[in-house]
């Protein structure tokens, strides 16, 4: 029987070359456990190896991780002076707070491609004017490829023609590398500034953007009624993959909206998706429930959907096919 292994003969992980030490660090910070924020207190060389992977995709859900990651921003004398414009790929705010504190990170991770602020404000709380989209220079640094924002952050001339303020066709810096926009449509905001209704003719002149979703509350809706529908399809661009108009609010009206004819044969690449609860507890059903694999697809909202992008990418993914069956007409 072989003898049991002296401490000599024991393995020492410190032995195996520095550049497998090295990847098997870095895969292991891919993970999305939040354990993996210890790594780099195992020394400054793997702290070197994987913060700039813990950063790349950042997701914050509460107040006092953005305070504290406002905090690391401003005082980080172990990292580079360009480290987070370097390195943060993903922003994901997810909770309501001030423009101040978001665009203090913004500014800081200028080399964002995807940005979601769309819970920027409190419904009763309007972001100042100097944080809109085009006003604040951060704006003007990004090169953003996917975005999510609460439509209360568009410029004025979005809903009014009239308007004096810019357009989508004064922001042409800002969106020129979009492909996924994705907004909240904020009735209370809209009407408390007393605007016209959305001015629909400005989605025309997003010219780079290939995938876009709507997202309507249960309080709110950009359409007095689905007739308006065709008016808003004439505006979307021939080069327009898909346009999402997510429910996400509750039972009842989400009931509603999927069961309304209107929202079917307007356009195809118009695609209904609804919260993943609703659409699952109507395909519970059964043979009852089968009409809702027909007319809509399902989205998690924030809480439920785990990594960001990887739901996202999926979400986008259904909604893709669900507009190649409408134009095949697949759809009943």
């Amino acid at each position: 029987m072989a003898s049991p292994a002296t401490n000599s003969e024991s393995f020492l992980f410190h032995t195996l070359p520095e550049d497998l030490i090295r990847s098997i660090f870095e895969t292991a910070a891919e993970d999305t456990k939040a354990s993996n924020w210890a790594y780099p207190l195992v020394s400054k060389t793997i702290q070197s190896w994987v913060e700039p992977i813990l950063y790349q995709h950042i997701q914050l859900y509460n107040r006092t991780a953005i305070l504290q990651l406002n905090r690391t921003i401003i005082s980080h004398p172990s990292k580079s002076a360009n480290f987070f414009s370097a390195h943060v790929k993903t922003l994901h705010i997810d909770r309501p707070v001030d423009c101040v504190d978001i665009f203090s990170i913004v500014c800081a991770c200028s080399g964002i491609v995807c940005l979601d602020i769309s819970r920027i404000r409190e419904r009763n709380e309007d972001p100042e004017e100097d944080y809109r989209v085009g006003r604040h220079n951060a704006w003007e640094t990004l090169r953003l490829k996917r975005l999510s924002l609460n439509s209360a952050m568009l410029p004025n001339s979005l809903s009014s023609p009239q308007s004096s303020c810019v357009g989508f066709r004064d922001l042409n810096s800002t969106f020129a590398c979009l492909t996924h926009l994705d907004f909240l449509w904020d009735e209370f905001s809209n009407y408390k500034k007393g605007s016209a209704p959305w001015y629909w003719p400005s989605i025309s002149q997003l010219n780079s953007v290939t995938h876009l979703c709507i997202t309507i509350t249960s309080w709110a809706s950009p359409f007095e009624s689905t007739q308006d529908l065709p008016s808003f399809a004439a505006q979307l661009r021939s080069s327009l993959v898909v346009c999402v108009f997510f429910v996400c609010g509750g039972y009842g009206p989400t009931l509603k909206t999927t069961k309304d004819p209107g929202w079917m044969g307007v356009d195809s690449r118009i695609v209904l998706a609804v919260n993943h609860g609703f659409y699952r507890s109507v395909a519970q059903q059964g043979y009852d429930g089968a009409w809702i694999k027909q007319r809509a697809i399902s989205r998690s909202i924030a809480w439920e959907a785990g990594p960001w992008g990887k739901e996202e990418d999926a979400f986008w993914d259904r909604a893709v096919q669900m507009a190649m069956k409408q134009r095949e007409g697949q759809i009943m």
